[in-house]
């Protein structure tokens, strides 16, 4: 039988391979192999079988090995790495790595504890597609946009990024081809208030914060690379709007009296899992208060891309429940990455 934790990076393996990896399922699937026989990955990881399960223990291990990549301080292999200019492929990358964790074993270790923070900006392509539907839904009202566990803030500016044919004239495109089948129904889009909280948010404007978030992106998936040093760009010169907060404490705040004029939308990508169960019901308790001050002046809306299973499979699902009523839409399904997404019949909003 495999040990838990050998499963746990077998499993990531094997959606890594599913989204299109074939570097970082080659690297976890052999690093499962080298736990398993008590190599220097076993060290390693010492001491993590306690985690929870959605701590991302496997994608932490690589953006770890991915940042002494970036460093420079690997170049064996940064030759397997695209995201530095390597070519040689998958094959022949493990021994690189397994080097790397016998000569950096302090480094990888102490990058080990940082968490997850891949701040994807293809997720504010079905953020896009919810406010949208959202907009056209509410009579195309103001949007007062609230995210927690929104790591730099990246999303919070999706009207700041061309994606498709919406967004900014004369912007360098974040995503061309943003829709799987019909795009979201056109209209007008005015975020009038936005704000963020993490626990431990990163400063995409510093140079440490852009490295954390580098490393973090699977380093053959070239796409996600420009991708993000295009919304770094975009955000340079824009205000920092995350607190580093619990979502529970700063929501709270947040949603403590109703704005009228504008709908509030809370909305939250791939975070779910990160958070302890007791934050996840405090969390609940706090929407179900403000869901309850909630009126047709001052509406509440809740945006989520989330991972489900479904059919065997791991689905990212964009649903918005929105207040007073409470009605829950199955709006669409996206890419864990954010793109290309498929829009639900079920997304009329009423």
């Amino acid at each position: 039988m495999k040990s838990p934790l050998v499963k746990r990076l077998t499993d990531q393996a094997q959606i890594c391979a599913h989204l299109g990896s074939a570097l970082y399922a080659h690297l976890l699937t052999e690093a499962a192999r080298d736990l398993a026989t008590g190599g220097p990955t076993a060290r390693i990881l010492a001491g993590c079988a306690e985690e929870p399960l959605g701590s991302a223990l496997g994608l932490r291990l690589l953006a770890a090995i991915h940042r002494q990549v970036l460093l420079g301080t690997a170049p064996d292999l940064a030759a397997h790495f695209p995201s530095v200019g390597g070519t040689a492929g998958a094959a022949g990358a493990w021994p690189a790595a397994r080097d790397l964790l016998v000569g950096r074993e302090a480094e990888v270790r102490r990058d080990l504890a940082r968490p997850c923070q891949t701040n994807e900006p293809g997720r504010s392509v079905p953020l896009l597609a919810g406010l949208l539907t959202l907009s056209v839904g509410t009579g195309g009202r103001p949007v007062r946009l609230l995210e927690i566990g929104a790591s730099a803030g990246l999303n919070l500016w999706p009207d700041a990024y061309r994606i498709g044919e919406f967004g900014p004239v004369g912007t360098p495109s974040l995503v061309d081809e943003p829709w799987d089948g019909p795009s979201p129904p056109s209209g007008s889009l005015a975020i009038v208030d936005r704000a963020g909280c993490d626990l431990r948010p990163v400063d995409p404007r510093t140079a440490e914060g852009e490295l954390s978030l580098t490393s973090s992106v699977w380093a053959d998936q070239l796409d996600r690379l420009t991708r993000l040093r295009l919304a770094l760009q975009i955000v340079r010169d824009r205000a920092y709007l995350v607190q580093e907060r619990s979502a529970s404490d700063w929501l709270r705040e947040r949603l403590a009296e109703p704005v009228p004029g504008v709908v509030t939308v809370v909305w939250h990508s791939v975070v779910w899992q990160y958070f302890r169960p007791t934050e996840r019901v405090t969390l609940a308790q706090v929407l179900s208060a403000a869901a309850r001050r909630a009126s047709p002046a001052a509406p509440l809306a809740r945006l989520s891309m989330e991972p489900e299973r479904r059919d065997g499979q791991i689905t990212f699902a964009l649903r918005l429940t929105t207040w007073p009523g409470g009605r829950t839409t199955h709006l669409a399904d996206a890419h864990g990455h954010g793109a290309p997404v498929r829009l639900s019949a079920e997304r009329r909003v009423r």
